[in-house]
């Protein structure tokens, strides 16, 4: 490596390898290097949160509620969706 690159950051991945993050000082160019298998985005990325809301089912006409007659989530509570059954996202 010459004078003109720093790395920013090293860490573990999940997999065992490890993971370089390069930094070329002249033209701003950003690179990875990894030492080992270069981890899947399955193994190495968090799990993102999925947030169920009855605004965001199949079944929740704009303006009309949901179609299968349940309350609006103002009036009954926010995690009315994460108990229903019939919860499906768009």
């Amino acid at each position: 490596m010459s004078i003109y690159t720093k790395v920013l950051e090293v860490r573990s991945c999940k997999n065992g390898s490890r993971r370089r993050r390069h930094f070329c000082k002249n033209c701003g160019h950003r690179w990875t290097i990894y030492d080992g298998e270069k981890p899947t985005r399955g193994n190495d990325a968090k799990p993102r949160k999925v947030r169920m809301t009855c605004y965001t089912c199949i079944h929740w006409v704009q303006g009309k509620g949901c179609s299968f007659g349940f309350p609006d989530p103002k009036d009954e509570g926010i995690g009315f969706a994460r108990e229903c059954h019939l919860y499906a996202a768009v």
